[in-house]
């Protein structure tokens, strides 16, 4: 990872058009509403989009990274740096990855995905304690990323 980003202060605007995450913030805003949840509380879809529709994004610029090696870890932040590394050189374009769900192997493509990477970002320091618990620490790295469909077996 490097360890500043390439830019310090990218709009959620170019985020959105120039990098082609449409629905940067709306996702963001669902990360934080899922990350602030309670462990072991159930809610249904709806209260959970309206929980997220309810959080306001207090910036209008972030650091954006163009180079990284990626280590999966759940919104918590428990991660197991066995399950994914991906080296990512990312531009104002997509870049796709294949992401191994924990089961891939080192031959194969069962138990991969493929994704595309929109953009690769921080939080900025002054917002996090706005967004999150004091008890969370959101990972330092976050991408925004575009899911392909599963692979199939062919006919």
């Amino acid at each position: 990872m490097t360890k500043h980003p390439i830019f310090k202060a990218v709009t959620l605007d170019k985020v959105m058009n120039k990098y082609g995450a449409v629905h940067f913030c709306e996702s963001l805003a669902r990360y934080v509403a899922k990350a602030t949840l309670p462990a072991n509380t159930t809610i249904t879809a709806r209260q959970f989009e309206d929980q997220a529709a309810n959080i306001h994004i207090p910036f209008q610029t972030l650091p954006v990274f163009h180079k990284v090696k990626w280590l999966l870890v759940d919104v918590r932040g428990h991660g197991d740096p066995l399950v994914m590394v991906v080296i990512v050189v990312l531009a104002p374009q997509f870049d796709t990855v294949f992401i191994n769900d924990g089961t891939g192997r080192s031959l194969g493509i069962k138990g991969y995905q493929i994704a595309q990477v929109c953009v690769i970002f921080s939080i900025p320091p002054k917002a996090i304690p706005i967004l999150f618990l004091s008890s969370f620490e959101p990972p330092k790295h976050l991408a925004y990323i575009e899911w392909f469909s599963a692979f199939h077996v062919p006919d």
